[in-house]
């Protein structure tokens, strides 16, 4: 196949099963199916992190040795030295690998050594930047023999641009939906939503989502307030403290603290008692590419009634 023709017809369906995917995400296998026979046997993936949406690192691929897909995840996706000069970078164009790190720099890799030279040396290729910013990474790519990179890459790189924006789309889609879940469920645990603040929170410590009260709280930044990373802290340093020394309890699985304190007013009196509990619901493990690996850290939700 020379990979240097795709009709029309070829392209529309690869933009159809990308929205496909942002609904069924086993869809992106047929996606990157599609991808890889309009570029002649391009080895395709879709890898991505998203801690906002409490989404781990996860991939769809095609045309890859599952036995190198599963040696990937076990160590080489820990090595891989092309990832970080995209986590470096702001353009968001399709670009070569090359054009990322140059193919004496890769060559003299343990990850070009023991994992790209013996899948026929697929050391060329490319990839498109979907997201990099706070929160998300994700990127399309493929990778080429090296002997082949003069008749496929050009051909794959055009694919690339005109199916970047699709993709970028698709996984927007799909966290808009899982962050809707995410709204929903919150919902459900209020019992007076316009007194009582409630706040899902990472294990990282990042606000995943508020409700209307908390997000009130959050705006007026006088009792809780967010870093420049995100990470949710209370204004008043004792109750600060408090709160942390729980969620560390937490997320040590150890709970010998009582998950409930006071937040103080400016008069020392209590001003809002808060609750912290482990959040599980199987909502909370969506995921919008179809192989995710890593540890699922569970949410915690943070309860805030005004004291009487």
């Amino acid at each position: 196949m020379s990979g240097t023709l795709t009709s029309v017809e070829d392209l529309n369906k690869a933009i159809s099963l990308a929205y496909a995917s942002a609904l069924d995400t086993a869809r992106w296998f047929d996606f990157l199916e599609q991808l890889s026979a309009m570029s002649g046997g391009v080895k395709t993936h879709l890898v991505g992190y998203d801690f906002r949406g409490n989404i781990n690192v996860g991939a769809a691929y095609a045309n890859y040795d599952p036995d190198y897909i599963q040696s990937f995840k076990d160590y080489y996706c820990t090595i891989n030295p092309w990832i970080a000069r995209y986590e470096n970078t702001n353009a968001f164009y399709p670009a070569s690998a090359e054009s990322y790190l140059p193919r004496e720099k890769l060559e003299r890799t343990e990850f070009y050594n023991d994992w790209v030279r013996p899948q026929e040396d697929a050391g060329a290729g490319g990839g498109a930047l979907l997201f990099r910013d706070e929160g998300r990474l994700f990127l399309l790519g493929g990778q080429l023999p090296f002997k082949d990179q003069d008749a496929l890459l050009g051909n794959y790189l055009s694919h690339l641009h005109r199916l970047a924006p699709h993709v970028r789309n698709a996984l927007e889609i799909a966290r808009s939906i899982h962050i809707a879940k995410l709204e929903a469920l919150l919902a459900e645990q209020a019992i007076e939503a316009a007194t009582t603040a409630l706040l899902l929170l990472s294990a990282s410590g990042r606000v995943l989502v508020p409700n209307p009260a908390a997000r009130d709280l959050l705006s007026d930044g006088q009792i809780l307030r967010q870093d420049l990373s995100g990470r949710f802290h209370f204004t008043d340093p004792q109750a600060d403290a408090v709160f942390k020394a729980i969620w560390d309890e937490h997320r040590s699985g150890e709970r010998s603290l009582p998950p409930a304190f006071a937040v103080p007013g400016e008069d020392g009196r209590p001003l809002y008692q808060c609750r912290v509990a482990a959040f599980l619901d199987d909502s909370l493990a969506f995921n919008p590419l179809p192989d995710a690996w890593g540890t699922e850290e569970e949410a915690l939700l943070l309860t805030m009634t005004k004291a009487n």
